[in-house]
C-alpha cells in the first residue's frame, strides 16, 4: 500500500489544488452563512424602523433621517442621448453595447492511430476558424493558425452606460447608490435614422459596415438599452436624507436600500427581499458544495489512504504497541520456554506425594524412570503417541533422574481448576482453566493426525522442518498467491465464517472443508463436496495461512510458520509449550474466536493493503520457529521439565512391578 507521504510526493500538484479548493470552499460556505445571517438581521432591523411616507403629504421633513417606504412614478427631466445615432430617452440608465465582427478559433481534440507504431494512439487536435459578433476583443495572436485570421488590436468604440444626473420620486431625489440598482435593461428598437452615412440601421441595431448582410472582420454594430424609464412605478425603502433617498446604515454596519418595480406595500417588499436573499444563499451554498466536491476529486487518493489508515488504525496501533513491548528471547538451552515450565509447576511447589499420583493414575499412562531405565503401563491408549513421547525420553534417559509421572495422551487436558483436585498430569495442550503440565507433543516424532497424505500420522518434525524451511526460503514473497488458504475438517463451527467468506470472495480466500472420521454427507462440510487434503508443502504457495484449534491445539500451527507465510492464529485459549514466546502482531496475526465474516474480511483487507507489514510478520514467525523450535529444543525442554518435576516429588520412586520396560530400537 502506498503511504500518505509517497502519494503526496507523486501527486503534490493535484493535492495542493485540492487543498486550495477545500480551503476556499470552506471559506465560501462560512462567509455565505455569516452574510445570510447578517443580511437577515439587517432586513429585520430596517423593517422594524421603516415608516410609510406619502410623497404628496407636504412638508416631508417630518421623516427626515428615518427609513421610509415610498412608492410612485419616476420623474426624469433631462433625457439621456446619443446624438450620433439619434437616440434620446428619459430613463435612469442608457446602455450602449458595442460588438465587433471577429475571428474565433475552435479546437476539436481527436485520437489518431499511429501506423508506424501498431497499437499506439496520438492525441491531436483539429482547429477551425469562424467569424462571430463578439462583445470583447478576441486576441488572435494566440491562434494556432494566425495567417489569414488576424483580428484588430482594439475595438474603437467602447461599450458604455450613461446614468441620469437627476432622478426623482415625487419631491425626493434618488441617490447614486439607488440609481445603480436599476439593472433590468430593455432593448431600444428605434427607427430613427442616424446622421452618419457610414452607419446603417436594421431592426434597431446600428451597423458600422458597408454590407450588413456580409460583414467583414473589424466591422462593428451598436445596440441601445434603457433601464428605469420615466413614469415607471417603483417602490423604494431607504433613508430620507433631506430631499434625497440614500441607503440606510444598520447598527451592524450594513447598507440597505431596496428597490422594486411596481407599487408594493411594505410587507410585500420585505417578503420579496427575504425570498431573493434565500435564493442567493442557496446559490452560494451550491457553489461551495461544488467546490468541495472538486476538492474531494483532487484529494480522492489522499483521502482514501487517510480513510484506510483511520479504518485500520486499531491494527496499526496494535502492531506498534506490540513492537514497543516485545523483547526477543535468547534461546540458550531452550530458555525461551523456561517460564512455561515454572508456571506449570507453580501449583505443586509444596510437593507431589505418592498418594496424589496414585489417585490420578486413571487420567493417563503411568511412567517411571528408575536407574536410567524407562518403564510404563503395559496398556497405552494410543500406542503411536506413546512411542512419539518415548523416543525423546529414551534419547535423554542417561541424563534423567529417577521419577514417576502420569502422562495423558488424549487430545484434551484432565485436571480442571473448578475441581478440588490439584494434581500433576502431563498433557500436550491445555487452556488456563487446567492444572495440567504441558509437555512437547508426540507429533514432534510420530503419532500425529493420520490423513491420506500422511497415513502413518504427522511426525518427524526434523524432516518437515527441513523441507518446509527450504520452500520458505526459496519462494519469494512476491511469487506467493495473495490469497488466504485453509484446508481442514469441520471440528468446530468457528471455522464456518472463513469457509463462507471463501464462497463470497474466491479471489481473496481459498478455504474448504475436508472429510474426517465423522463425515457422513455434504452437510458435514457445510453443504459442499469435501475438498481434497493438501500437503504442508503446497501451503507454501500462499501468502496467508489460517490456523484454527481442533479438539485442542492444532498440530499444523508450527508447520505453517516455516512457509514464511503470514499466519492467522484463531483464538488464544489453547496452548502448547512453545506458544507463549510467539507474540501476536510480532509473529502472527491474532484472530478472535468466532469472528464474523465481516471481521475477517476487514483484517484480510488490512494485510493486503499493508503488504510490507504482512511480509515482516511472516518473516518474524519463520525466524522464531526456525531458530527456537528444533528437535534439540524439544529434547532440552523434556530434560528441564523432568528434572524440575522430579525435585518436587516428596518420595523416592520405587519400581512398580506391573510396569513394562521400554527399550530403544
Amino acid at each position: 500500500m502506498v503511504s500518505l507521504s509517497e502519494e503526496f510526493e507523486r501527486t503534490w500538484v493535484t493535492c495542493l489544488i485540492g487543498i486550495g479548493l477545500l480551503g476556499f470552499g470552506c471559506w465560501l460556505l462560512t462567509w455565505n452563512e455569516g452574510r445570510a445571517v447578517h443580511h437577515a438581521h439587517s432586513l429585520d432591523e430596517t423593517y422594524q424602523n421603516a415608516v410609510i411616507l406619502n410623497l404628496y403629504d407636504l412638508p416631508l421633513d417630518s421623516q427626515n433621517g428615518k427609513v421610509v417606504h415610498v412608492t410612485g412614478n419616476l420623474l426624469i427631466d433631462e433625457p439621456l442621448t446619443e446624438s450620433e445615432y439619434g437616440v434620446a430617452i428619459q430613463a435612469v440608465k442608457l446602455k450602449r453595447r458595442v460588438q465587433m465582427y471577429q475571428w474565433v478559433e475552435e479546437r476539436s481534440p481527436r485520437t489518431d492511430d499511429d501506423d508506424t507504431n501498431a497499437g499506439t494512439f496520438n492525441s491531436i487536435s483539429d482547429y477551425y476558424y469562424v467569424t462571430e459578433w463578439r462583445d470583447k476583443l478576441v486576441d488572435s495572436t494566440n491562434f494556432y493558425i494566425r495567417h489569414g485570421h488576424e483580428n484588430p488590436r482594439e475595438i474603437p468604440l467602447k461599450s458604455v452606460t450613461y446614468v441620469a444626473p437627476v432622478v426623482k420620486l415625487g419631491h425626493l431625489e434618488l441617490g447614486e447608490e439607488i440609481k445603480e440598482k436599476f439593472d433590468e435593461f430593455v432593448e431600444i428598437t428605434s427607427d430613427e435614422r442616424p446622421e452618419r452615412k457610414d452607419v446603417k440601421l436594421h431592426m434597431g441595431i446600428y451597423y458600422h459596415c458597408d454590407d450588413i448582410w456580409n460583414p467583414e472582420v473589424g466591422d462593428m454594430r451598436v445596440q441601445f438599452y434603457y433601464a428605469g424609464g420615466t413614469g415607471e412605478a417603483v417602490t423604494i425603502i431607504a433613508k430620507q436624507d433631506n430631499d434625497a433617498l440614500v441607503p440606510y446604515e444598520t447598527t451592524g454596519g450594513h447598507s440597505i436600500a431596496l428597490l422594486r418595480q411596481g407599487n408594493l406595500n411594505i410587507n410585500q417588499m420585505f417578503s420579496a427581499e427575504h425570498f431573493d436573499a434565500r435564493l442567493e444563499t442557496w446559490k452560494f451554498r451550491g457553489i461551495g458544495v461544488f467546490i468541495l466536491y472538486a476538492s474531494s476529486v483532487c484529494l480522492s487518493r489522499i483521502l482514501k489512504i487517510m480513510y484506510v489508515n483511520l479504518k485500520y488504525n486499531k491494527y496499526l496501533k496494535a502492531i506498534e504497541d506490540a513492537r514497543k513491548n516485545y523483547s526477543p528471547c535468547e534461546n540458550i538451552k531452550c530458555s525461551c520456554y523456561s517460564h512455561v515450565i515454572s508456571n506449570d509447576l507453580e501449583p505443586f511447589k509444596n510437593g507431589i506425594s505418592k498418594q496424589i499420583l496414585d489417585d490420578i493414575k486413571s487420567k493417563g499412562t503411568k511412567y517411571q524412570i528408575i536407574n536410567n531405565r524407562l518403564y510404563r503401563d503395559e496398556h497405552c491408549m494410543f500406542p503411536a503417541r506413546c512411542l512419539g513421547v518415548e523416543h525423546f525420553l529414551l534419547e535423554l534417559i542417561q541424563q534423567l533422574p529417577d521419577v514417576e509421572f502420569i502422562l495423558n495422551t488424549r487430545d484434551w487436558p484432565q485436571i480442571h481448576k473448578t475441581h478440588r483436585l490439584v494434581a500433576p498430569v502431563f498433557s500436550f495442550s491445555k487452556t488456563a482453566d487446567y492444572y495440567d503440565i504441558m509437555y512437547p507433543a508426540w507429533a514432534f516424532w510420530e503419532g500425529g493426525p493420520a490423513i491420506s497424505l500422511y497415513p502413518r500420522g504427522i511426525g518427524r518434525w526434523d524432516i518437515h522442518r527441513k523441507q518446509l524451511g527450504f520452500l520458505g526460503n526459496s519462494t519469494n514473497w512476491s511469487d506467493k498467491m495473495s490469497k488466504v488458504f485453509f484446508r481442514g475438517s469441520r471440528t468446530s463451527a468457528e471455522r464456518d465464517p472463513l469457509i463462507l467468506l471463501s464462497r463470497e470472495y474466491p479471489d481473496l480466500v481459498d478455504a474448504a472443508y475436508t472429510k474426517n472420521q465423522a463425515w457422513k454427507s455434504d452437510a458435514d462440510t457445510l453443504h459442499a463436496p469435501p475438498a481434497k487434503e493438501v500437503s504442508f508443502e503446497d501451503h507454501c504457495q500462499y501468502k496467508y495461512l489460517f490456523n484454527f484449534r481442533g479438539v485442542a491445539a492444532s498440530f499444523r500451527f508450527k508447520h505453517m510458520f516455516l512457509c514464511k507465510s503470514l499466519v492467522f492464529h484463531v483464538g488464544k485459549e489453547w496452548q502448547e509449550f512453545f506458544y507463549s514466546p510467539l507474540k501476536p502482531w510480532i509473529h502472527y496475526i491474532p484472530i478472535e474466536a468466532n469472528s464474523s465474516k465481516e471481521k475477517l474480511l476487514e483484517i484480510l483487507q488490512f494485510v493486503k493493503n499493508n503488504d510490507d507489514i504482512a511480509k515482516e510478520i511472516a518473516e518474524n514467525g519463520y525466524n522464531f520457529i526456525w531458530n527456537n523450535l528444533k528437535l534439540s529444543d524439544v529434547r532440552c525442554y523434556w530434560k528441564k521439565l523432568i528434572k524440575k518435576y522430579a525435585k518436587l516429588l516428596t518420595f523416592k520412586p520405587v519400581l512398580d512391578e506391573k510396569l513394562i520396560e521400554i527399550k530403544g530400537k
